[in-house]
């Protein structure tokens, strides 16, 4: 956990304990979430904030496991299929379990997508109204735990929703009422949460503040200094705002003129240093395929390949393998930032593996052998 989060939890823990209220840190923070839930559970363990921090990410980690171990054994038809789901459940819950932070809500976002590919995969109505009510309290979680994480979730639900052929119009539209539904329960807690912080300002005669957005032009400027370059760029905040105030002195990061400052100065670097511009993207954009081809999405094409999946299906994934990458393609290509591309490719690699063995690639494979061992 990057130091800047680390104080900001504990103090949250601290006000929290003080004055039964959550989200009174100062100043204010974003992905608010991380700091709404970890001192509550933090408080319901008896705990420190920062050993409440590790465990909550390692639920998040167990409920990706989970989904994937759930998949694999109500999808798996054969025990090769179940143990491969299995093994990958294992994969990447360690792995998301390594990063104690705020992203761990990219990787919260794809806790749904197995059940949903469970319901469209059996055609059950029932397991469709509970995995759409489950995608629409999931992705409010993980969009407050780290912002815009929901976004694939959404893009991958919405396209199954919409063109699988098999379920009627008016059990999609029930289905999206339930989605919503779910949204609804975190969203009012949150909404309720804020509500009483203001109240308890207010009442201390202290201005009602927001909470802080992210800023995406400051992180897209750093983002180049994941290759050299003649304008001293690197992966600091620092960096960013010293660029900033060549321009204008003493400005501070979050002004809305901040914003603007480093949006121009991106956009100077594309009209002025093209070359520069797009090797530094073609250079992220290579470390993530290596992300993809670690995780396995090179059986699931494979798999894919030989047995294809519904055309619908396949677009789903893709969509949410360009939603998923595109923090690690405008920051920096590492684990943190991608944490959803690789539990996506994971299940994709899982998915394709389970429908490829489910159409006996064993039997195929074992008959294509014996062919080329007689010639």
């Amino acid at each position: 956990m990057i130091p800047g989060r680390r104080s900001g939890v504990i103090e949250s823990y601290q006000l929290y304990k003080k004055f039964g209220l959550s989200l009174l840190s100062a100043p204010p923070i974003d992905d608010p979430g991380f700091f709404l839930y970890v001192p509550l559970l933090s408080n319901l363990l008896n705990v420190d904030a920062v050993k409440g921090a590790s465990v909550f990410v390692a639920l998040i980690s167990l409920s990706v496991g989970i989904s994937f171990a759930a998949l694999a054994i109500l999808l798996g038809r054969s025990l090769i299929a179940k143990i491969a789901g299995l093994g990958m459940a294992c994969l990447i819950a360690l792995k998301i379990n390594t990063v104690c932070d705020v992203y761990s809500g990219l990787a919260l976002a794809f806790v749904p997508l197995p059940f949903l590919l469970i319901a469209f995969s059996r055609k059950s109505y029932r397991w469709l109204l509970g995995s759409t009510f489950f995608l629409g309290l999931i992705g409010v979680l993980s969009g407050l735990i780290r912002s815009w994480s929901a976004l694939p979730l959404y893009l991958f639900g919405g396209v199954l929703l919409f063109f699988d052929p098999y379920f009627s119009r008016k059990r999609k539209l029930l289905a999206l009422f339930f989605g919503l539904a779910g949204a609804a329960l975190p969203l009012a807690h949150y909404q309720y949460v804020l509500y009483k912080k203001n109240i308890f300002l207010v009442s201390q005669q202290l201005e009602p503040v927001k909470e802080m957005g992210h800023h995406f032009w400051h992180n897209v400027y750093i983002g180049f200094g994941f290759t050299r370059n003649p304008y001293g760029i690197i992966w600091a905040d620092e960096c960013s705002v010293v660029a900033a105030r060549k321009i204008v002195p003493g400005i501070c990061e979050g002004n809305p003129e901040y914003n603007a400052i480093k949006r121009r100065q991106v956009f100077d670097l594309l009209k002025n240093d093209r070359h520069f511009f797009f090797t530094s993207l073609f250079a992220r954009f290579g470390v993530i395929v290596m992300f993809f081809l670690v995780w396995f999405g090179w059986l699931g094409l494979l798999c894919s390949y030989f047995y294809p999946k519904p055309w619908y299906q396949e677009c789903a994934f893709f969509l949410a393998f360009g939603a998923s990458a595109l923090p690690g393609l405008i920051t920096l290509p590492v684990f943190q930032y991608i944490e959803g591309f690789v539990v996506c490719t994971a299940l994709y690699a899982v998915y394709s593996l389970i429908i490829a063995l489910n159409a006996g690639m064993i039997n195929d494979v074992l008959l294509l052998s014996r062919k080329m061992l007689k010639k």
